[in-house]
């Protein structure tokens, strides 16, 4: 889990410091997967920077929503990394 803190210095500057925790990130993912429902419907081939922009969340989220997706058999993986493509198994309507 990621925890970030924003610091004031004695000279007047701010400082942004990021901790690092071993506590699991218990971020709800459900509404962001019914939304994702929508896209991956009208949307044959996309990236995950495709879908994390339609969703408006955060990377980790979107992490949760293609697993949930994948492991329905909504999505399928079309290529690899560094570019991964998914491919919706839905019909479009």
């Amino acid at each position: 889990m990621l925890k970030e803190y924003t610091v004031e210095l004695p000279d007047g500057t701010i400082e942004h410091v990021v901790e690092l925790t071993d506590e699991p990130d218990k971020t709800c993912a459900l509404y962001p997967f019914l939304k994702s429902l929508d896209f991956v419907r009208r949307t044959p081939e996309f990236k995950i920077i495709d879908i994390h922009r339609y969703l408006k969340c955060g990377y980790s989220t979107v992490l949760k929503v293609l697993n949930a997706l994948c492991s329905l058999y909504v999505i399928e993986k079309k290529s690899g990394p560094p570019n991964t493509i998914y491919k919706s198994l839905l019909k479009g309507e």
